[in-house]
Formats: structure tokens, sequence, C-alpha cells
């Protein structure tokens, strides 16, 4: 393996890393943990992302494409924690966010898949966390992890069953409604269609009145024409100093 390919190399970063024990196996992060058939192609493009300006040993079925996923692994594990201690305006968590946004990833999946490589690595590293006991202890330590580790998991799976439960509620429900409607619209009486003497007598009526309407707006068409004309001639004899007829009164006009 690259990480311990040198014994004494693996063990001086162990007691740098503040291991108790730098003689006891150490386990890295990984990726496995969350990777599934539904995201793995996610997880290695955004790997390539993230890694694209390093070495090309990193590159996929390379010497250090391990290395690489380890180090990934270890950047999700820590990266909420450097997210509320220095912000989006941090380099390392900037990148992270940027080439995540490439890929399609949420800032909640990040977090969430450093959240599930933080319980793994915890898991398998929980027996040289003191810096004391004997192995009895460490393992006991190691089961109570365990233990504590199952207790949870049973937590998370009955929320799962109590939504899973209101949503078969739900649905039950509207199945119900829905056949309800059914039987309703079963039972009411056929819409009746409206009677052909009513349709007749409503156009009657329209046609009435356009005709009526037409009438008189012609006869009103026609008086204001005749009014025009005589207004006309009479000031027209009057310009050129013939005798001027007498006023015309309102029966002239009409």
């Amino acid at each position: 393996n690259y990480l311990t390919k040198k014994l004494h190399v693996a063990r001086a970063g162990k007691a740098l890393a503040g291991w108790p024990d730098c003689r006891m196996k150490v386990s890295a992060p990984s990726l496995a943990v969350i990777l599934s058939t539904d995201n793995r192609r996610k997880v290695e493009t955004y790997a390539v992302e993230l890694f694209s300006k390093g070495p090309a040993a990193m590159q996929p079925g390379r010497h250090l494409e391990a290395f690489r996923d380890v180090m990934l692994a270890s950047l999700l594990m820590y990266f909420h924690e450097m997210e509320k201690t220095y912000g989006h305006c941090n380099s390392v968590v900037k990148t992270m966010v940027q080439k995540a946004n490439v890929v399609d990833i949420t800032i909640k999946t990040l977090r969430d898949w450093g959240e599930i490589i933080y319980k793994d690595w915890k898991l398998r590293n929980s027996a040289n966390e003191k810096c004391s006991g004997t192995e009895l202890e460490r393992a006991q330590l190691a089961i109570e992890k365990l233990v504590a580790e199952a207790a949870d998991q049973n937590k998370r799976n009955q929320v799962l069953e109590d939504k899973l439960t209101k949503l078969q509620a739900n649905q039950d429900l509207m199945l119900r409604m829905l056949e309800s409607l059914v039987v309703q619209r079963a039972h009411s009486p056929p819409r009746k269609s409206p009677r052909k003497e009513d349709t007749q007598s409503r156009n009657k009526t329209v046609v009435g009145f356009t005709e009526e309407s037409c009438t008189s707006l012609a006869t009103t068409a026609t008086t204001r024409e005749s009014n025009v004309t005589i207004v006309s001639n009479f000031a027209t004899e009057r310009t050129l100093g013939g005798t001027a007829p007498a006023r015309p009164g309102p029966a002239d006009l009409l």
C-alpha cells in the first residue's frame, strides 16, 4: 500500500497525527462507505475535477488513484468543520464548492458524505483512541462504539418507518376520496340540455333588438342630414347679398 510502504514513515506520521499508539493499525478515511450504484460515477467525476491540476498519476487507473481517493475522503470528512470555522472564503472550501457545482453536487450532499465518512472512520479506529489501557479495555471501547452506532441506526430506521406509515395513511385516504367521487358521479342524474323553444326565444329577442336599433339609427342620421342642408343654404344666401329668408323655425327644420 502506498500509504504504509515505509513502516518508519507511517509510524512517525501516526505519532505526528496524535495517535496514542503508533504501533497499532490506523485506518484512513475511505470513499467506499458513500459509494453506491447511483452516485459512483458522480463521485469519480468530482474527484477528477477536484484534482485536475494534480499529478497525472492521480488520474483514474494510475498508481496514485487510491491515494487521491483517501485525500478526497479526508477533505469531505472535515468539510463541514472547515466550512463553519473559515467560511466559504477559504480557498479549500471555495474550491470544493465550485467543483461540486460543476458536477451538480449540492453543499448539503458534501456535508452528508463527510458525516458518513467520519462515522465510519471513527468506528474503524475506535480501539486506538485512548492513550492508556489494556487491549481488553480498548476492545471494550470499540464494542461500545459499535453498540452506540447500532442504536443510532435503529433510531433512524424508526423515523423512516414512521414516515412510511404516514405516507401509507395519506395514500389510503386519497384512494377513499377518489372512490367516493366515482360513486357520486355514477349515481348523479344526467345533465339536462336546454329546450329548443328557449333557444329560439332568445334568438328572436336578439334579432328583434338588432333590427329596431338599426332602424332608429337610420332615422336619426336622415334627420341630421336634412338639418345640415337647410342651415347651409341659409348661410349661402346671406353671404351673396340676397334677401334673407325668414329664419327657419322648428317646423321648417323638421
